[in-house]
């Protein structure tokens, strides 16, 4: 199956404190950038300065798991607390 055609199953969604979202975005966004890139997931970010700071990576499980463990080594386990879904083909949870 085509990498591009490969079903969006799993959902990570965690909290990015304030203090650690540049680290984990990177300059000009280059670390969400590499990550997506790597581990072929796609990334969401709400707006800096929002109520809430959340990262959302969705994929296939192969590609979810690499980004997830990326996404834990560079925001340093201990500030990215977060949850899994599998979600349904439909794209509901």
């Amino acid at each position: 199956m085509n990498e591009e055609m490969k079903p969006i199953n799993f959902c990570f969604e965690a909290p990015i404190y304030k203090q650690s979202r540049k680290f984990v975005i990177g300059k000009e966004g280059a670390n969400i950038k590499k990550i997506k890139y790597e581990t072929n997931t796609k990334i969401e970010l709400t707006a800096e300065g929002t109520e809430s700071d959340v990262i959302t990576i969705y994929r296939s499980k192969e590609y979810f798991m690499k980004a997830k463990k990326r996404f834990l080594e560079t925001s340093n386990e201990k500030q990215l607390v977060g949850y899994t879904a599998e979600i349904s083909k439909s794209g509901t949870t």
